[in-house]
C-alpha cells in the first residue's frame, strides 16, 4: 500500500518520445530527485520521500523507462545507461529545476553516474545507496548474452506495467 497521498502526479516526454512518469510531493527550493533500482518503482522511495517532505524537501521519484507507469521502448539499443540517464534531464527540464541532490539506488546509482558522467557537476550532491560504477562485464560471445539478448524483448513485452507493492 501506498504511503504518499498528496503527491502530484506528472508526465513527460524523454529524448526519444517515450512517456516518462513521474511524481512531485512538495515545493521550494530544496530538491531531491530519487532514482529506484532495476525491476523496482516510483514506490520504493515513499518513506524516504515523506521523510524529507516533512524536512522541508520537495522530492520527485519516477518510473525509470519499462518500469511502473513509465513507457515501455520496443528497441533493446533504447535499454542504455544513457538513455536511463537522459530520462533525468527530461524530467529535471520538464519541473526547470536547477539546483538538487540525485539519490541512485542499485541500479538506480548506475543510472546517476550516468546522468553525471554526461551533464557533469548538474547536481548539487550524489547520494549511492548499494550500487556499482558501472552493469558487470559480460563478454559478447558468452552465451548468457545471447540468452539474455534473445529474450530481452520477451522480458519488455511481459514485464509489470503497474506499481508493485511493497
Amino acid at each position: 500500500m501506498r504511503r504518499i497521498s498528496s503527491y502530484t502526479e506528472k508526465k513527460t516526454t524523454s529524448h526519444d518520445g517515450l512517456s516518462l512518469y513521474y511524481e512531485v510531493l512538495g515545493e521550494g527550493e530544496k530538491v531531491i530527485l530519487f532514482v529506484h533500482g532495476l525491476g523496482g518503482d516510483i514506490a520504493a522511495w515513499d518513506e524516504e520521500r515523506l521523510f524529507f517532505h516533512q524536512l522541508g524537501y520537495k522530492t520527485i521519484a519516477f518510473d525509470l523507462r519499462a518500469h511502473g507507469f513509465s513507457d515501455h521502448p520496443e528497441k533493446k539499443e533504447n535499454f542504455s545507461l544513457e538513455h536511463f540517464a537522459r530520462d533525468i534531464n527530461a524530467i529535471l527540464e520538464a519541473e526547470k529545476i536547477k539546483e538538487f541532490l540525485l539519490v541512485g539506488h542499485c541500479f538506480g546509482g548506475m543510472v546517476v553516474f550516468t546522468f553525471e558522467d554526461l551533464y557533469p557537476k548538474r547536481a548539487k550532491a550524489i547520494i549511492l545507496i548499494d550500487t556499482s560504477y558501472r552493469a558487470p562485464y559480460i563478454s559478447n560471445k558468452s552465451i548468457l548474452t545471447s540468452l539474455t539478448l534473445a529474450f530481452l524483448p520477451l522480458l519488455i513485452r511481459f514485464s509489470p506495467r503497474s506499481h508493485v507493492p511493497h
